[in-house]
């Protein structure tokens, strides 16, 4: 039998609800099986899709909390239905129901809860609706929902700051190439209207700075003598070797004379075949062998033995003594012990203290890589025409045909070839 506020408004369809009296509009709601009375979705705290997924033997079994409060159970919290809570449940269920007025139903709130698979539900009149288990269902898709769309709104602004830097970067690309074809346009005009002429006056002003560059070199050895031929052996006193050659050629050198004295260069081995026949002395400089000997892997350790070259005369090779460099305190000291060498012209180790036959000593003014490769270039130029032998003064080098031609200074290559150029 229908209760009075069961009955319809508008039609037959249109039904009151029995949890917030509101009319029913849209023929979504339950109605118990016991009472007849009708709630509608949201005061099930049902959505569309869940109620649309009930089986119609579900539909028709179901029971409002009023009826199942009758029923001697524990779990009947559990009803998607609104609990509704009254002292006494009457025969018309009216005056049990709590009556209250709620404004105009939003139509855009609705709570979204998870579809029921409606496989797993069974056709049982005493399966009601877990409320709870909703409500978890709920609430984890409410999260999920908003940590998506927080995920999207970030990644929205990331891609858009990356499009921008992509942007930027494609732009900074773009000016680099045209900065890049500039270039290479600017160089193709230059190498186009460059003529010969500048560009022989540009090798000259090149050739120009390396001589000036050199010269500068040379100046910072102004109190520098190299002396070479003297035996090298291990724990050796070079400022007492400096001291001997300097009574040799009748120049007093004290300790307070001289700056430094080094070893200068690598220690070279050189076949003992061409020592024993004499093309090669054993004791000449590194840079005299240059040329002719190659360096070989190990040789200087061997000389660090101290073993003279005499000893290793029957070995396969012989090592080589390094040239002394000495620096003296002052210019006048220095210029006056070369020129007494090159007044005495022949120096051997005679006194010196070495054992084995006497080899040659000399002593030269210390010149750098660069005027080295000019004065032996030069040397050798001199003896394939039979000009004199080409000399140094103060690092500058000079070479003369005969004593009725003035001296000519070699300063670079291009002298050389103009200076031997027409012989």
């Amino acid at each position: 039998m229908h209760n009075s506020s069961n009955m319809d408004i508008d039609g037959a369809d249109n039904y009151v609800c029995a949890g917030c009296q509101l009319a029913i509009t849209d023929n979504l709601y339950l109605s118990c099986s016991s009472c007849q009375r009708k709630y509608d979705l949201l005061c099930l705290n049902m959505s569309k899709e869940c109620f649309q997924a009930l089986q119609e033997c579900t539909k028709d079994s179901w029971t409002c909390p009023e009826c199942r409060r009758l029923v001697p159970k524990t779990d009947y919290d559990n009803s998607p239905a609104r609990a509704l809570y009254a002292s006494h449940l009457s025969d018309t269920c009216d005056t049990n129901v709590t009556h209250r007025k709620k404004p105009t139903r939003p139509t855009s709130l609705k709570v979204v809860l998870p579809t029921p698979d409606v496989h797993t539900m069974a056709p049982s009149t005493n399966a009601p609706l877990n409320i709870t288990q909703q409500i978890q269902e709920g609430f984890k898709l409410t999260m999920e929902t908003y940590v998506m769309s927080a995920l999207n709104d970030f990644s929205n602004k990331f891609f858009i700051r990356l499009d921008k830097l992509t942007a930027t970067m494609e732009s900074i690309s773009s000016r680099l190439t045209s900065f890049d074809e500039r270039i290479t346009s600017l160089e193709t005009r230059f190498s186009d209207n460059i003529d010969t002429n500048q560009n022989n006056e540009l090798v000259v002003e090149v050739e120009k700075l390396k001589c000036q560059i050199n010269e500068r070199d040379q100046e910072l050895l102004i109190n520098d003598l190299e002396i070479t031929g003297v035996p090298e052996s291990t724990n050796e006193n070079k400022l007492h070797l400096i001291t001997l050659i300097g009574q040799k050629v009748g120049v007093t050198v004290s300790e307070h004379d001289v700056m430094s004295v080094t070893r200068v260069g690598v220690r070279r081995a050189v076949p003992a075949q061409k020592i024993q026949s004499g093309a090669i002395s054993p004791d000449k400089s590194c840079s005299s062998l240059r040329e002719a000997t190659p360096h070989v892997r190990g040789a200087e350790g061997q000389g660090a033995a101290g073993a003279s070259p005499e000893s290793d005369i029957t070995s396969s090779h012989i090592m080589t003594s390094r040239p002394l460099v000495v620096r003296f305190v002052r210019r006048d000291q220095r210029d006056q012990l070369l020129r007494a060498a090159r007044v005495r012209r022949v120096i051997d180790t005679t006194g010196l203290g070495f054992p084995g036959k006497p080899s040659r000593v000399y002593i030269n003014e210390r010149l750098t890589s660069t005027n080295r490769q000019l004065f032996y270039k030069t040397r050798m130029e001199a003896r394939r025409l039979q000009w004199r032998n080409p000399w140094t003064t103060r690092g500058n080098i000079f070479v003369r045909r005969d004593a009725e031609h003035s001296a000519i200074k070699i300063r670079s290559e291009a002298d050389i070839g103009r200076v031997f150029r027409n012989e």
